[in-house]
C-alpha cells in the first residue's frame, strides 16, 4: 500500500489509489514525538519519534491488520410486514464501505457504498454470504486503476446502464 502526505495538510496521511485519508499524526502533549492513528480503525496504532516514520509504520500496520468482515443485524421496514431484522456483514476499506446483506433465505447481495454488485441479469444474487463476500473482495479495487476482472460482475453506478448480457449476443 502506498501513502503520502499532502503539502496542504501535513498531519494527514492519504491513500494513493483512492485519495482517501488513511491516518493522521498528532503531536504528543508531553515530550517529543507523535501519535499515529489509523482512519480505518479509528484508533491509535503507534507512537513515533519523527514524521518520517509515519508512512512506513502505517503501511506495516495496514498489511498486518487488513480490514475484516464484521457481522451485524440490520432492520428494514416493509409495508406489509413492518420491521424485519436481517443478517448483514460489513467491511470498511480504503476502496469503500462493503456490505453483504441477506434479503431472504438463500439470497445474499453485495454493495459498495450504495452501488450493488451486478451481473448480466441485474443485481447479483448469491446462495451464501461467503460467496457474496468473496465476490465483493475480488471487485473491491474496481474503478481504482486496477486490472478489470472478467467474471461477469461489476459495481452498478446510479445513472449508468446495466451491463450488456453476453447471452443476448
Amino acid at each position: 500500500m502506498n501513502f503520502h502526505f499532502r503539502h496542504d495538510d501535513p498531519h494527514t496521511i492519504w491513500h494513493d489509489a483512492t485519495n482517501e485519508p488513511a491516518g493522521c499524526v498528532t503531536p504528543l502533549k508531553r515530550g517529543t514525538g507523535f501519535s499515529l492513528h489509523s482512519s480505518l480503525t479509528n484508533s491509535r496504532i503507534a507512537t513515533i519519534g519523527a514524521l518520517d516514520e509515519a508512512i512506513p509504520k502505517l503501511a506495516a500496520y495496514c498489511e498486518a491488520h487488513p480490514p475484516r468482515w464484521r457481522r451485524k443485524r440490520v432492520t428494514r421496514y416493509y409495508i406489509p410486514y413492518g420491521n424485519i431484522t436481517l443478517s448483514a456483514y460489513v467491511k470498511w476499506t480504503f476502496y469503500g464501505y462493503l456490505s453483504v446483506e441477506r434479503e431472504e433465505p438463500g439470497r445474499w447481495t453485495a454493495t459498495r457504498y450504495t452501488d450493488p454488485l451486478v451481473d448480466y441479469d441485474g443485481e447479483a444474487i448469491f446462495a451464501t454470504s461467503d460467496e457474496a463476500m468473496r465476490a465483493a473482495d475480488r471487485h473491491m479495487y474496481d474503478g481504482f486503476n486496477s486490472e478489470p476482472i472478467n467474471d461477469g460482475f461489476s459495481w452498478y453506478r446510479f445513472g449508468t446502464v446495466w451491463p450488456v448480457s453476453k447471452r443476448a449476443t
